[in-house]
Order: C-alpha cells, then sequence, then structure tokens
C-alpha cells in the first residue's frame, strides 16, 4: 500500500521496485489510500501511515523525529524509496540484473552471478548516483548550498518531473483514474 492523491517520485519507484523486481511482492495488489483501517491490514506499506518498521514492513518517513539516513556517511534524510532501497537494495540488484540477463537477448553472454561485495559497492553506487537525489527532493532539500543561483534552469525533463507530470491536472477533462496514472508512472 501507498498513500493515495497526488503521487510523486519516491512512492511510484517504491511501488515499481516492489513489484517489478521482489518476488515476495510480484503480484501483490496495489492499494492506494490513506485509510488506516485498510493500511493497517495490508503486508507492506511505504510512504503513508506515519511509521518507520522494517520488521513491521512499514516505510513512511513523513512522522516527526524521523532522521532517517542511507549510511553514516550520508546526511540526506531518506524518502519512502530510499527506505526502501536501503533495506533491499542488493536483493533489487540481484533481480534487476537477472531480469535483464534474461529478457535481453544482447544480455545473455554477460550473465554472472555478484559476490556479496559487488552487490554492495552497485548498492552504494545506485544510491548515491540516483536514490539520494529522489530523496533530497522528496525532503524539500536544495540541491545548491543558499546565496548559490544556479547559471541557467533545467528542462524540467527528469525522472522525478516526468513522474509528477502524470498526475491529473484540474483542467483537463475526464482524466484517467489515478490509479491507473500511478500504474503508467511505475
Amino acid at each position: 500500500g501507498t498513500h493515495s492523491g497526488v503521487f510523486h517520485a519516491d512512492d511510484v519507484t517504491s511501488v515499481m521496485l516492489l513489484t517489478n523486481f521482489l518476488p515476495e511482492y510480484r503480484n501483490a495488489e496495489i492499494i492506494r489510500t490513506r485509510d488506516m483501517s485498510v493500511l493497517q491490514n495490508l503486508d507492506l506499506i511505504c510512504d503513508v501511515g506515519g511509521e518507520y518498521d522494517h520488521a513491521r514492513c512499514r516505510y513512511d518517513h513523513h512522522q516527526q523525529g524521523f532522521e532517517e539516513t542511507f549510511s553514516k556517511q550520508h546526511d540526506i534524510k531518506l524518502s519512502a524509496s530510499g527506505l526502501i532501497f536501503k533495506h533491499y537494495g542488493e536483493q533489487l540488484v540481484r533481480n534487476t540484473l537477472s531480469h535483464l540477463f534474461e529478457v535481453e537477448p544482447s544480455m545473455h553472454s554477460y550473465k554472472m552471478e555478484l559476490s556479496d561485495e559487488d552487490a554492495s559497492k552497485m548498492k552504494n553506487k545506485l544510491y548515491d548516483d540516483f536514490f539520494m537525489c529522489l530523496d533530497a527532493v522528496d525532503n524539500g532539500i536544495n540541491q545548491y548550498p543558499s546565496g548559490v543561483e544556479p547559471r541557467y534552469r533545467g528542462n524540467n525533463t527528469s525522472m522525478i518531473d516526468r513522474i509528477g507530470r502524470l498526475n491529473p491536472r484540474w483542467w483537463i477533462d475526464n482524466p484517467k483514474p489515478q490509479d491507473e496514472l500511478f500504474k503508467d508512472a511505475m
């Protein structure tokens, strides 16, 4: 489960990773709600519920006092996708590579098993190069120190921007249901 309403890159990425690359959630039904009576009965929830407890598969970062980071070397608070990646990263790396080796004919000759050390290195590299940005944007952390102005603006084609543009707009008549748009974003 995850929250209903406007979706963001962190909840979309979390659910996409879980339902595509963790076998125990591959055929899971996705429930988007803020109703705590529904959420409390779900196997795993992310970005909603006001609780972070890995043992209970609760991955929210919105509660007061939440300060969890990826490691002691990082100072950016985790978002839902960062929490999922922190706890399942090596497994996600292995399963994603395995999937690529199986479905992409050009990758067949590269098939290999990752050592624990290599899986850990890949997890850390992916966090630094991909997930940290999701965490920072979702938690409102500026990319530049205050007082430093970028010389130009980006063209808003980042993954975060693209996911955000899939949310329904008030000026569009009869948009798709929001849960369908969430799946499109995944």
